[in-house]
């Protein structure tokens, strides 16, 4: 096994979540902590999402001071407006995702401890905790089973130990413990939702005492089972049926290899080593954090599908306008298309449940969603204030990842498949399109999402019309034109698809120098806000300024973000990627390494305000690719933000669009291409600000660059 795939630890987290390591298979998590004495795992289960308190809107009909709003600010009447909307129309009824317990393994030891070592083997995708006690060596093994949909805790020693196994949940709703047949049960009731799991256990010797079951032996097995109703509607039968399986092959060793294979057979798919070993752990961990948390047809919350906290405050789901885009931004590119269809489900229940919403909400046509959404797709308004929660753009943003497949795969049946959500987008987009004073299009009200202003000294979010919407919703129809010219439905040009697209707002440069935020240049009160809402964080070129913003726009962009850089991971990682796409190689290299050594905990986990969130883990892995492979327009850019530390590499399996797949290998002597094809094409490659013109033939095409390069 190469080190870049394998993350070594001498330290236990002692339950500080931060610190811990991440095990799933999508479904089913926990935080591997590795202490020797006493561990508290949280345990998380997909579905497990609960209630928020609620937040009633005072007055039922928002259609009616929906449109009281539009016209205020239409008028430039924006503070009665902001006033007007803080009363009226914030509501919040989505859903949280939430621990669904604890299991409390108490190693009843001595603190008499040597050796220690704890590592997550990437390359195989299971946790090792190891150390010495007196005469004793004790080595555990933590490893998710996405066929078993389970977890197991192996535990083996030299000699005989005895621990304690416990299961407790915070949740104050109906909940109870059960104790039979070798397994600890938990079942809790909340509102409408529904969970039961059990903890199965193997050991010499069993007995319970109390809730608790005390385990002896040297050979010990442990195995986390559990579902909701939102994940099966026979949750229980589904859950006791694993657990009979395992009753049958409880042999750890087979579930041991049959797991290990099941996850090669996608972290396998897809190599990348380098001579620099931070990057390769880096990108590497993001691929296993994908396949972890990102398989069953259930998408990624904001945290991952790991969390340690019950009914948080924070909405910690769906965020469509940040965290959502960076989880999938290197889904595709790292050759996890399976991972990719969790989120296309989410997009589809999105989409069925915006109908009602955009209905209801705006008397509109089409479908809608707004920033946050959930397991179940909710559409409606939710949020802490306007700034983050009046932004009807949601779903017409998750629209670029239809596009993004499409162009990956060129499947045609995809495309019809998804066309008619295309449609509805465009639908509802028309619905509410509004003209300003200016004769342009915009959304009114609507927010530059968590960002705020002053106006007469007073705070506002709502605005008619801001820069990241113009340049979301031009992006939109223009690929919906394309789509459209694709699939022989030119006629739907004529419903003013192009109109809008020349009649929005064009990105303006304030007299500082900067991208306005706004339509008109109020002073900003958090300029270094993390979400760089200002810009338009496209995902199928991911900060690569769109059509509107052009080239003499980039400086202003990068002195913006700049500003903003010291502020939290994922911004570290927007500038790191825009420098890449500037050219700055060794900044974005420095950028690179600011992220891993000042936003990411000693277990390589992203820290966003003293919480993990995993969309920087897995967005710094699409940064790092782009350092050597940027995909645009059927041409490669190879080596665009290498830095010079960086002389030696290894990438294969890389997907590129139009259906291709790239090796690329490089020593002091060897620089080999290797694109496979599904048919004949020309394909350009770009080194160094010059193009090279390829014929590819179907099938494997080998390519000497050092000779290419000579020419």
């Amino acid at each position: 096994m190469d080190n870049s795939d394998l993350l070594e630890f001498d330290f236990s987290a002692n339950d500080n979540f931060l610190e811990g390591i991440p095990v799933g298979n999508s479904h089913l998590g926990l935080m591997v902590y590795g202490n020797p004495l006493r561990e508290q795992l949280p345990l998380n289960e997909n579905t497990f999402w609960i209630n928020r308190n609620k937040k009633f809107r005072r007055n039922g009909d928002y259609y009616k001071n929906y449109k009281k709003v539009q016209q205020l600010l239409l008028e430039n009447k924006i503070c009665e407006a902001n006033k007007i909307g803080s009363d009226l129309l914030i509501n919040d009824s989505s859903k949280v995702y939430s621990s669904c317990g604890k299991l409390v393994i108490d190693y009843n030891t001595l603190p008499n401890i040597s050796n220690y070592k704890r590592s997550l083997n990437l390359s195989e995708g299971y946790v090792d905790v190891e150390y010495d006690i007196d005469n004793n060596h004790i080595k555990r093994i933590y490893q998710s089973s996405f066929k078993n949909d389970a977890i197991a805790i192996h535990i083996e020693s030299l000699n005989d130990i005895s621990i304690s196994v416990e299961l407790t949940c915070e949740i104050k709703n109906k909940r109870k413990t059960l104790i039979n047949n070798n397994c600890l049960s938990l079942e809790i009731k909340n509102y409408r939702l529904k969970y039961y799991s059990i903890v199965k256990l193997f050991a010499e010797e069993i007995r319970f005492v109390g809730n608790k079951a005390i385990l002896t032996g040297n050979n010990i097995n442990i195995y986390y089972m559990g579902a909701t109703n939102k994940f099966k509607s026979n949750y229980k039968l589904y859950v006791l049926r694993n657990s009979n399986l395992l009753d049958i092959s409880s042999d750890f060793k087979q579930y041991h290899i049959n797991s290990i294979a099941d996850y090669k057979s996608l972290y396998k798919r897809q190599s990348f080593h380098t001579n620099l070993d931070i990057l390769d752990k880096y990108y590497n961990f993001s691929r296993y954090l994908l396949i972890s948390s990102s398989r069953m047809n259930l998408a990624i919350p904001k945290c991952g599908l790991w969390d340690e906290n019950v009914n948080n405050k924070e909405i910690n789901g769906y965020d469509l306008n940040m965290s959502t885009p960076l989880d999938y931004s290197n889904c595709l590119e790292a050759n996890l298309f399976e991972c990719f269809i969790p989120l296309l489900n989410i997009i589809k229940k999105m989409n069925k449940s915006g109908f009602k919403e955009s209905a209801r909400l705006y008397h509109a046509r089409g479908s809608v969603t707004h920033k946050y959404s959930d397991l179940n797709g909710y559409s409606g308004i939710s949020g802490n204030g306007l700034s983050d929660s009046i932004w009807p753009l949601g779903q017409v943003k998750m629209c670029e990842f239809i596009f993004k497949y499409f162009n990956f795969t060129k499947d045609i049946n995809f495309l019809k498949k998804y066309y008619n959500i295309l449609l509805s987008n465009a639908d509802f987009l028309k619905s509410i399109l509004v003209l300003d004073e200016s004769n342009k299009y915009v959304l009114a009200p609507t927010t530059s999402p968590n960002n705020s202003f002053l106006v007469d000294k007073t705070k506002c979010s709502l605005v008619s019309g801001c820069t990241s919407d113009d340049q979301i919703i031009y992006q939109f129809f223009y690929n919906l034109i394309v789509v459209n010219r694709i699939l022989g439905h030119e006629e739907n040009d004529n419903k003013g698809y192009l109109d809008i697209i020349l009649n929005l707002h064009h990105t303006q440069i304030s007299p500082k120098n900067l991208i306005m935020e706004y339509h008109d240049d109020y002073e900003i009160i958090d300029p270094s806000h993390k979400y760089v809402s200002h810009l338009y964080l496209d995902t199928i070129n991911f900060l690569y300024p769109t059509n509107v913003v052009r080239e003499a726009s980039y400086n202003t962009i990068l002195e913006k973000i700049k500003n903003n850089a010291d502020s939290d991971g994922q911004t570290c990682i927007y500038y790191m990627e825009l420098l890449i796409h500037l050219g700055k190689k060794e900044d974005a290299y420095k950028e690179f390494l600011k992220f891993a050594n000042n936003y990411t905990s000693p277990t390589y986990l992203n820290m966003q305000n003293g919480f993990f969130d995993i969309s920087a883990n897995l967005g710094v892995a699409r940064a790092i690719r782009d350092m050597f492979l940027v995909d645009s327009n059927n041409k490669l850019i190879i080596g665009l933000g290498l830095p010079k530390e960086l002389n030696t590499y290894t990438l294969n399996g890389f997907p590129l669009n139009n259906n291709l797949v790239c090796d690329i290998f490089k020593t002091k002597y060897d620089f080999v291409l290797q694109i496979e094809s599904d048919k004949e094409k020309e394909f350009v490659i770009n080194y160094k600000k010059k193009d090279y013109f390829l014929n590819l033939k179907k099938g494997k095409n080998r390519f000497d660059l050092n000779i290419i390069l000579d020419k």
